[in-house]
């Protein structure tokens, strides 16, 4: 008896002759876990030659190193700084924490909706440094 994934694989690999072989199609993985489940079960294999994967911008948690994290709580920490985020990356981790959880703990950081909210601070607060972090996914890059 076959499994389910080899009843998929034949399911998909007949399917094929029903997607048009004469232009190629170009389907994009959004997201960091898209391209990872695609590479470990060897989806890529199944699909015809005319399939172009194509690996997207991914999201911030799939995207932006632990480091990244790190570095922005080391700064707003070590400089007193006041930061703003938006709200896609507030709660992605680093290695011990996050921007979420710092503000949790006293710390000045607020998620924003434009960098504009940021300026708007700055130039109210002069005896602050302040910090817009951005990341740059494809809704908050035009805004920053």
């Amino acid at each position: 008896m076959n499994s389910i994934i080899d009843q998929l694989a034949k399911k998909i690999k007949n399917s094929n002759k029903s997607i048009g072989s004469d232009r190629m199609i170009n389907i994009m993985e959004v997201c960091g876990t898209h391209t990872m489940s695609i590479a470990r079960y060897g989806l890529q294999q199944l699909l015809p030659p005319n399939i172009n994967l194509i690996s997207g911008p991914g999201c911030p948690v799939c995207v932006t190193p632990i480091q990244d994290i790190d570095w922005f709580l080391e700064i707003i920490k070590n400089e007193h700084i006041t930061a703003f985020s938006f709200g896609d990356l507030f709660r992605v981790p680093g290695s011990y924490s996050s921007l979420n959880t710092e503000k949790s703990k006293g710390e000045k950081i607020f998620l924003c909706y434009s960098p504009l909210d940021a300026f708007e601070y700055a130039k109210n607060n002069k005896k602050e440094k302040v910090l817009s972090i951005a990341i740059g996914f494809e809704t908050t890059a035009p805004l920053t």
